[in-house]
């Protein structure tokens, strides 16, 4: 009845989520002395699986690896980043991740 609907969704979670990512941590694709950390979170439109957020973030680590440092130099180049960013996750989760939001974004 009524009473075990709550217990059941238990994440009573029904509207948009955020959910933080695994940090990312790689090489540049060039020059490939230099590394990134990438520390993320998705904002899903409804609750999604964990695994969804795991293949996300796999998404992401591939798409990072394979960056130039020119491509993310500059004002514009960071939004051009969080666009790439927030394209792939939309593909990958089928639309319900609706924004990428960069916490921490280190290149040293």
């Amino acid at each position: 009845g009524n009473t075990e609907r709550p217990a059941e969704s238990g994440k009573e979670a029904v509207g948009p989520t955020l959910v933080q990512l695994a940090p990312i941590t790689t090489n540049l694709a060039s020059p490939a002395e230099v590394w990134i950390r990438l520390e993320a979170s998705v904002f899903y439109d409804a609750p999604q699986p964990p695994e969804m957020t795991e293949q996300i973030h796999q998404d992401l680590l591939a798409l990072v690896r394979t960056l130039k440092m020119h491509q993310i130099e500059g004002a514009s180049g960071y939004q051009h980043l969080k666009a790439d960013l927030e394209e792939r996750a939309a593909i990958r989760s089928g639309g319900h991740a609706k924004q990428i939001l960069i916490r921490t974004l280190l290149l040293e």
